[in-house]
């Protein structure tokens, strides 16, 4: 995090945010936000939650609502290409993406594994889980057949969203032969189309 000026910092690779824009946030969810040493952070830090709370809603959908035409996303490839997308387009996206991954018979407590690279649609997929209530599981794209197994059982995985790139996906569907539950939603998918 860098100041810019008394109005302006920037955070990470995410850009420029504005100091009154963070101040809302942080007097929204945090019961102190300003700290007269390190003792008193610690002491005193603390998240207010909401009840119910999800980020899907709660913060994308909200700064959607609020200001619409905001920046939320910058993404680019390794090609340089670039594209910007607004809290209006994220919260579409991933209300569309919610809508998808409902009708599939992802819900409330399912895991969903994510591998996804660096595509945009990585975002889309895990702001649509949260919605949903779902647990997404971000994985990397390297995984192997046996891996994918192990994760099967372990963490329960009802569903993998993976890129098409490389062998990733063919991976997937070897291990997704010992679920029926994986089959059956791989079967809905190829019926189904992403309006």
């Amino acid at each position: 995090m860098r100041i810019l000026d008394d109005k302006r910092i920037v955070i990470g690779l995410h850009g420029i945010i504005y100091i009154s824009e963070l101040r809302v946030m942080l007097e929204r969810y945090l019961e102190k936000s300003e700290f007269e040493s390190l003792e008193d952070f610690m002491a005193n830090y603390k998240i207010k939650t909401p009840e119910n709370f999800n980020f899907g809603y709660d913060i994308i959908d909200e700064w959607a609502a609020e200001k619409p035409d905001k920046k939320a996303i910058c993404w680019t490839n390794d090609k340089g290409e670039c594209r910007n997308y607004t809290f209006a387009e994220l919260k579409d996206y991933t209300d569309r993406t919610a809508s998808f991954f409902s009708q599939l018979g992802i819900g409330k407590g399912d895991t969903v594994m994510l591998m996804l690279k660096r595509n945009v649609e990585f975002w889309f997929s895990i702001v649509a889980l949260h919605k949903l209530g779902a647990v997404a599981v971000p994985a990397t794209n390297q995984l192997v057949e046996h891996d994918f197994s192990y994760r099967y059982k372990a963490a329960g995985v009802k569903a993998i969203v993976c890129t098409a790139d490389g062998d990733v996906s063919l991976e997937a569907e070897k291990a997704a032969k010992e679920r029926a539950e994986a089959l059956d939603i791989s079967h809905k998918l190829r019926e189904m189309t992403l309006v």
